[in-house]
């Protein structure tokens, strides 16, 4: 996989003259070429060498160079399509967009995919160790918490993050976030070291409510910083950085790296938050909120020349921005506003839109080792999960290309089809594995394959920013902020109930198993398509 991403990378490069003069910049990409190319020769060759134990050494070097990669990798992309001449603030940027957003929330995410048995085993013995011994089923409702307690503090994340992107501004909320997650990560590390499994899921709460602080004001940044017509990569190449530590986390849990270390693993986290935090100090503030919020047109010149470069007319930007916002009060309670967003139509319809896409994407990304460990053996469940995430992490990449010639509306509601598609069949496979004939296991992970896929093309990464590019600047904040609360209360009663009822009904031969085969019930499919057949009666997104 990093040889074949090397080589077409490379072809970039050579194709790349008349648009990149700086060399720089192509000593950039040739060194992400290397630190594709390194780990996967290292990492093999060595290993076969030395044996098993030494492998595992090399392959977790490897793995720590391929964490650089994810940030060269989007600055790479960023440089090309911007085309900007301030191409260190780009990469400063870009690169911060990978690593403070992307590459812990999606690490942390995905890594408890695969290192389920290694979590579930330190929960099992911190309560040993108290002399109360937790039972099978305690620990099976402990650990759908432990997945899902993410979304519980994003709900929390929800209420405060207006109120902090509007008053203080978008660059000190992703400041606040960004220390928020650092402390998240080192009280997750100390719970492992105590054997205190409340204090780690306290942790993981914490840390999901700043990253929904970071992720509300870095979509923020990105929607009003970038030029209109490199939103939609821009909004790609965050995708495709998270697809990429989500397979980065999917390796780390897997048995034969991290999995049984599950210090390293939950202490891994710190390391990013360190560098986010370093590299948010150089943002400038968003030149809308400077110039709407604040009154501020020399700083939000400054602004734009920060992240657009010399090259446009700032004048003119500004002059239609105020244009476009002559309506706006920035003192407006934010009860107001939440208000507004409800009584107007138009701001009601994309609210609506917002969380209809967003609904689209509750899914069963978090639990697939799981799932698959219905029809497969453990290290197999592992190794296809892993695989299923280098999928989606491929389907990015033919994104980033595809959005820039396809627009958002067919990108969207193509790969919305082919995921609920794929859903459905998986479910209609499952039952028929277990009621009629194992062979059907092979079908059920087809359908993972294409739910994965449509998930990383289109509908993963439109679906959490097409809010944003829908509503006003007055009302974007609180737009989301409420998009995200309603996708969460109801992400929290689907996604908690998922594994419980998945464990009660996966039991074949019965008659609730037979009962729920013949009428395809599933705590996600027939919400899913609900939505969906919602979704594509709305307005039309244009490009």
């Amino acid at each position: 996989m990093n040889i074949i991403c090397s080589g077409f990378f490379f072809y970039l490069v050579r194709n790349s003259s008349s648009t990149i003069k700086n060399r720089t910049v192509k000593a950039t990409v040739l060194s992400e070429i290397f630190l594709n190319v390194i780990p996967a020769f290292f990492g093999y060759f060595f290993g076969q060498i030395t044996g098993v134990s030494l492998a595992n050494y090399a392959g977790q070097f490897a793995l720590f160079l391929c964490t650089l990669d994810v940030a060269l990798c989007g600055t790479y992309y960023s440089l090309i399509l911007m085309r900007n001449k301030s191409k260190t603030t780009v990469s400063i940027v870009s690169t911060m967009s990978n690593v403070i957003k992307q590459f812990l929330s999606s690490l942390c995410a995905f890594l408890y995919n695969t290192a389920a048995e290694g979590f579930k085993a330190f929960i099992e013995e911190s309560y040993k160790r108290r002399g109360s011994p937790i039972s099978s089923s305690h620990l099976l409702w402990f650990w759908s918490l432990t997945l899902n307690c993410l979304i519980i503090g994003n709900f929390f994340g929800t209420f405060y993050t207006p109120l902090l992107t509007e008053k203080m501004g978008r660059k000190f909320t992703l400041v606040f976030g960004n220390i928020g997650m650092f402390i998240a990560s080192l009280i997750g590390a100390i719970s492992i070291l105590t054997s205190q499994p409340e204090l780690f899921v306290f942790g993981r709460i914490l840390g999901s409510a700043m990253a929904a602080t970071n992720f509300v004001a870095l979509s923020l940044i990105m929607t009003e910083c970038a030029a209109t017509k490199h939103r939609g990569t821009c909004f790609f190449i965050a995708g495709v950085s998270f697809s990429a530590a989500s397979v980065l986390g999917m390796v780390l849990g897997m048995k034969f790296f991290l999995g049984h270390h599950i210090f390293a693993l939950v202490a891994i986290g710190v390391i990013p938050t360190i560098f986010g935090c370093l590299m948010t100090i150089p943002m400038k503030e968003s030149p809308k909120f400077l110039l709407v919020n604040c009154q501020n047109k020399q700083g939000a010149k400054k602004s734009l020349i920060f992240y657009q470069g010399h090259d446009i007319d700032h004048e003119e930007i500004m002059d239609h921005t105020i244009a476009e916002e002559e309506d706006t009060r920035s003192n407006i309670p934010t009860l107001v506003l939440v208000k507004e967003v409800f009584c107007r139509p138009y701001l009601r319809r994309a609210l609506f839109l917002g969380m209809c896409s967003l609904q689209l994407i509750v899914g069963v990304w978090n639990i697939t080792t799981e799932l698959l460990s219905a029809h497969f053996t453990s290290d197999k469940s592992e190794l296809y999960s892993t695989v299923l995430f280098g999928v989606n992490f491929i389907a990015g990449l033919i994104g980033v290309f595809a959005i820039t010639r396809i627009k958002r509306r067919t990108v969207m509601l193509i790969s919305s089809s082919l995921n609920v598609f794929a859903l459905f069949t998986y479910v209609v496979f499952d039952r028929l594995a277990f009621s009629i004939s194992d062979t059907f296991i092979y079908a059920c992970l087809v359908s993972m394959f294409l739910y994965n896929f449509s998930y990383g093309i289109g509908i993963g990464t439109i679906s959490f920013y097409i809010t944003g590019e829908l509503l006003p600047q007055l009302h974007r904040s609180v737009g989301q902020s409420v998009v995200f609360f309603v996708t969460l209360v109801i992400s929290f009663l689907f996604s908690f109930l998922t594994l419980p009822a998945y464990k009660y009904y996966n039991r074949p031969g019965t008659r609730k198993s037979t009962r729920l085969c013949r009428n395809s019930k599933h705590p996600l499919s027939q919400e899913k398509q609900l939505i969906y057949l919602i979704l594509l009666t709305l307005t039309e997104i244009s490009r």
